[in-house]
């Protein structure tokens, strides 16, 4: 009968530890279905009930499902009595430490758990999980919240759960900006564990383009997470993101947003086959470097400088067309000397194209950048000059050579 007794939440823990059968597992749950528990103990409660589908589930796992969901359901429905978080700038790492988040998390893994056993999955959730997690968007609290953090961040999976209930309750909390701390703990779930496929894209098209604008505002603190799936968004499931996309980041990102959607795009183009690269190059990449040269939607500025032009050892599929325009960029001075290392290591770069190579390396001779930017210079330049190089450019490579002392 002592209730609020911390040897409760020992016991909990040890229980979910526990390699029990289902017969005590089913005896685990008659205690835990204890309403007295609850306002001291939630946390530990809603990790119990996790356990059971955890990692494929119990092997009896299904046949506790119903017990487990009457449980989680009736302690949903005193986490408001807890003490409530604090705001904060991370909800979803607030959300799996909290109970309201763990519930979520144990009746979206219980609902994978069921699809998995059933052949087909079925296309809409049954009864119980359909009020179960309608039940997470209708809540006004803090758990709410919390809640709706947690089923943001599993976007894709409830798409293919159920499309229709997720249309209807999840993709208008993208764009719900009337609570401020709601929007940020929905993009907060979505952006640490969302997966972007063809109908995420589609479902939040309009919703990125709406969030953008408060790039740096309310979306601050996740800006980077933000700009990397705007990126894949833009790159991946747009057709021209020159239109809209791009202006929209441009247009509402300061100099941050912008450096970091040079250093995403220059992730993608290294992890991409040479097809690959003359899709992006044709389809958007080429006409988004010579607008930006022109200063359309915004000039360039020194960090993206630097940072497209860490692009060029990855783009080997249109290598001389890249040089050219990269050579007509603002000389900026570098920070690094990754560039030259990274086209040092790149042989096929400068047997295939050693006048292109030459260009550049003349080019990043006048951005007044320190010594130390040219290790693997001299190595470079010294591969160069046992290629047939114009004679005025193998002119112009001497005069480098002397000048930075290769």
């Amino acid at each position: 009968g002592e209730w609020d007794a911390d040897l409760w939440s020992g016991l909990i823990r040890a229980w979910s530890g526990m390699d029990l059968d289902e017969d005590k597992h089913l005896t685990v749950f008659k205690r835990l279905g204890r309403v007295e528990l609850y306002p001291k103990h939630a946390r530990e409660i809603a990790n119990a009930l996790k356990a059971l589908v955890e990692s494929d589930g119990k092997p009896y796992a299904l046949n506790l499902l119903p017990e487990a969901n009457e449980i989680a359901a009736s302690l949903w429905h005193t986490l408001d009595k807890i003490p409530p978080v604090e705001e904060t700038d991370n909800w979803s790492t607030t959300a799996i430490n909290h109970p309201a988040g763990v519930l979520a998390e144990f009746w979206l893994r219980g609902l994978s758990l069921r699809r998995k056993h059933q052949d087909p999955p079925p296309k809409v959730m049954s009864g119980e999980y359909r009020m179960a997690l309608s039940g997470i968007v209708q809540d006004t609290t803090v758990p709410g919240r919390l809640g709706r953090s947690v089923l943001a961040g599993q976007f894709a999976f409830l798409l293919a759960a159920d499309e229709k209930w997720t249309k209807e309750n999840l993709v208008s909390l993208f764009g719900n900006r009337e609570n401020i701390a709601d929007f940020q703990a929905v993009w907060d779930g979505f952006l640490t564990w969302g997966r972007l496929n063809p109908t995420v894209a589609d479902n939040l098209h309009d919703a990125f383009l709406e969030a953008v604008q408060q790039i740096d505002s309310d979306l601050a603190n996740r800006r980077n997470d933000f700009v990397r799936r705007y990126t894949t968004m833009l790159g991946y499931f747009v057709a021209d993101p020159l239109e809209t996309w791009v202006p929209k980041l441009l247009g509402h990102g300061g100099e941050e947003a912008r450096r970091r959607f040079a250093l995403e795009i220059g992730s993608h183009l290294r992890r991409m086959n040479e097809k690959q690269q003359r899709e992006w190059w044709g389809r958007w990449l080429k006409r988004y470097w010579e607008n930006r040269e022109q200063g359309v939607p915004v000039p360039l500025e020194p960090g993206e400088v630097q940072t497209m032009l860490g692009w060029l050892p990855a783009l080997t599929a249109v290598f001389p067309a890249a040089v050219a325009l990269a050579i007509q960029m603002p000389q900026v001075p570098l920070q690094d000397g990754i560039v030259i290392y990274q086209v040092s290591k790149k042989d096929s770069l400068v047997r295939k194209h050693p006048q292109e190579v030459a260009k550049l390396l003349i080019y990043l001779g006048k951005c007044a950048s320190p010594g130390y930017v040219w290790y693997k210079g001299t190595e470079l330049v010294k591969r160069l000059f046992e290629s047939d190089l114009p004679k005025d450019l193998e002119q112009r490579l001497k005069e480098l050579k002397v000048r930075k002392g290769l």
